[in-house]
């Protein structure tokens, strides 16, 4: 992938036979084994590789084995894309953990209402907390810093 990105991208001019042997490599690399990152596409790569595969000509026994595997990696990178789609994602398994950790605000009857108990975040809470720390031991610097520029005047 890395090889095909750099000659891509032209920082590397491989001749057509060096090319063509390392677009094949990754395309069969991707049908053994799958992509890197499942699920997500760089389209810029896979148009260069197409092309690159497609190349040769549909007339050429190279031509044909190449047409045939690129149909085998866009296989394999729909079914990818399919079950990525379908899994949970990191943010989504994340936001449901937190609705399930969050407690409920506590509720209380006053005279016949119902009111809510708000509390803090403890994320701001902490945050508030150590704000006041660093501005608090910037101030005991700058106060032991003119002390002692006092007492060498």
């Amino acid at each position: 992938e890395n090889l095909l990105e750099a000659i891509r991208k032209e920082y590397w001019h491989p001749d057509e036979a060096t090319l063509l042997e390392i677009a094949v490599a990754y395309a069969q690399s991707v049908v053994q084994h799958g992509h890197r990152e499942p699920g997500e596409a760089n389209e810029k790569l896979e148009f260069f590789l197409t092309r690159t595969l497609l190349a040769p000509g549909p007339e050429s026994e190279i031509g044909k084995s190449t047409k045939a595997l690129l149909e085998q990696y866009r296989q394999k990178t729909a079914e990818e894309m399919t079950v990525a789609s379908s899994a949970p994602t990191p943010e989504k398994v994340a936001q449901e953990e937190k609705r399930e950790i969050s407690p409920m605000p506590k509720t209380e009857t006053v005279e016949g209402e119902k009111m809510e108990e708000v509390q803090p975040a403890s994320d701001e809470i902490q945050i508030w907390l150590l704000l006041a720390l660093v501005v608090a031991t910037i101030l005991l610097f700058l106060i032991g810093f003119r002390k002692r520029i006092g007492g060498i005047s």
